[in-house]
């Protein structure tokens, strides 16, 4: 019996499951999305985690939190 084609691998660079992620609702257009992590649990329920790169909408927010202050650095990559 042959053996089936094996499954193609999904690559962070392929559109197609950032497609899936906006078509479930999951990420909108324009999010900075740096890593999805789906857990799953046989106890309890799923938990999808969106970690994101910040943006200049986070400087408004941290302004809102009392004894805050923000402090802009430039990044230097060697």
């Amino acid at each position: 019996m042959p053996e089936p084609d094996r499954p193609q691998r999904l690559h962070s660079r392929s559109q197609k499951v950032f497609g899936a992620l906006k078509e479930a609702g999951i990420i909108r257009d324009g999010d900075y999305v740096r890593r999805v992590i789906i857990d799953i649990n046989t106890d309890c329920a799923v938990v999808v985690h969106i970690e994101r790169y910040g943006d200049e909408r986070l400087l408004d927010l941290v302004r809102t939190l009392d004894g805050t202050e923000v402090e802009l650095r430039e990044q230097v990559r060697t």
